[in-house]
């Protein structure tokens, strides 16, 4: 760093901004490896979020990556000053990715009836069975009252 000196002895403002501020140029493969692993981590749980229960415990783990990761990226979207579309994307994916976290928790929360409606699922051939697995989910398997 150059010190540029006024008359008065102090730093110029230019000096100080350069400073405090690393170069853009430096930080921005930084900035891009984050979007890139948060991409991979949210598609990731997206994908895994979809499978058999003991493997979407992998799914809620990847989401909550996802999260960190969108997070940091965001921060740093935003210190570098990176076009508005970039950060807007950011946080639309944070979103939806927070949403993704949710549902997948509380299916792994809700891990016995989980089990029971994978189960009821996948031995269902009619629409009928279908709609019974889809009432019993309703009322969390006998866990709420109601159900038939």
């Amino acid at each position: 760093i150059v010190v540029m000196r006024s008359r008065a002895g102090s730093l110029s403002r230019t000096a100080r901004t350069r400073a405090k501020i690393p170069s853009t140029r430096a930080t921005r493969p930084r900035t891009r490896s984050y979007f890139r692993w948060f991409l991979l981590a949210m598609l990731g749980a997206v994908l895994t979020g979809t499978l058999p229960l003991p493997w979407k415990v992998i799914g809620l783990v990847l989401g909550l990556v996802a999260l960190v990761l969108g997070i940091f990226a965001l921060v740093r979207a935003v210190r570098d000053k990176l076009p508005a579309l970039l950060r807007i994307t950011t946080m639309v994916g944070l979103g939806a990715t927070a949403f993704l976290v949710l549902g997948t928790g509380a299916q792994v929360a809700l891990w016995p009836v989980t089990v029971e409606y994978e189960e009821c699922m996948s031995t269902a051939l009619t629409n009928a069975a279908q709609a019974k697995c889809q009432d019993d989910l309703m009322n969390l398997g006998g866990f709420l009252p109601g159900g038939s």
